[in-house]
């Protein structure tokens, strides 16, 4: 019987490979999900900076996917702002809980919940400077390059506790984070979302160009086009590249990370 129902056995394979195939991808599905039902955090971020782009200008991108080059082929980043020569990354962090720096690993932080809970999580300081590592290697292809001033932002929800990694602590943080081949930033803040417009506000007052300045109007304007138009394009991906992108995290280890 075996033998006259030898095909019966590459069938099941089929089947078995079809089931696990399904799996995987219910499982990335349900991750996506998951990431958009936690976007309000990201909603609220870009609502703070719009009320500030009404007096300044500018624009706002938000998800872009831009290539990597390494075996997760993308990375996410959640929101940027581009005001004429500044750049302002974003990486939110919605959690519920009280953060810190994991005291046997820098390269980690870690989310105390009430219940006794504790979370580790990768660095978002370290995760952001990857994505800006990302964004520069766009940006070094425009005119005037050396002219943008790239700000690492950490957004946390109001409902999270950071006052161990915020003001003289986040020089700790900061001091024991690796950038040497990632992404360095002018300034790196790990903020609430209402303080948002402190962190534009200072990125004005300190840039290297007057931004009112209307000699120099023309090519900061310029600066911000240009960035816009480039990056513009890793935003509005399709399904597939999103549940590449989830497949290939979790197979390369590093969830959370990208």
């Amino acid at each position: 019987m075996l033998k006259s129902g030898g095909s019966l056995i590459p069938f099941f394979v089929v089947i078995i490979i079809a089931g696990i195939a399904y799996k995987v991808y219910r499982d990335a599905i349900k991750d996506i999900s998951n990431r958009k039902a936690g976007s309000e955090l990201e909603d609220r971020v870009v609502c703070e900076i719009r009320k500030q782009q009404r007096f300044y200008g500018g624009g706002i991108l938000q998800n872009m996917y831009l290539p990597t080059g390494g075996k997760v082929s993308h990375t996410e980043v959640d929101v940027v702002y581009v005001l004429r020569n500044m750049i302002f990354v974003f990486e939110c962090k919605n959690y519920n809980a009280d953060i810190s720096l994991d005291p046997t690993n820098p390269m980690r932080f870690m989310a105390s919940y009430k219940s006794g809970k504790t979370f580790f999580f990768r660095s978002p300081i370290l995760q952001n400077s990857g994505h800006i590592k990302n964004i520069n290697n766009q940006l070094n292809r425009l005119p005037w390059s050396q002219n943008y001033e790239v700000y690492n932002i950490i957004v946390f929800s109001d409902k999270a506790d950071i006052s161990n990694v915020k003001g003289d602590k986040i020089d700790k943080v900061i001091n024991q984070t690796n950038f040497n081949t990632l992404g360095r930033a002018k300034r790196i803040e790990i903020i609430k979302p209402s303080e948002i417009p402190n962190i534009i506000r200072y990125g004005i007052n300190n840039n290297e160009f007057n931004l009112f300045d209307s000699k120099l109007s023309s090519k900061t304007k310029q600066l911000e086009t240009n960035a816009l138009e480039k990056l513009k394009g890793f935003t509005n991906v399709s399904l597939l590249k999103q549940i590449r992108h989830v497949l290939e995290i979790k197979f390369n280890g590093n969830y959370g990370g990208y």
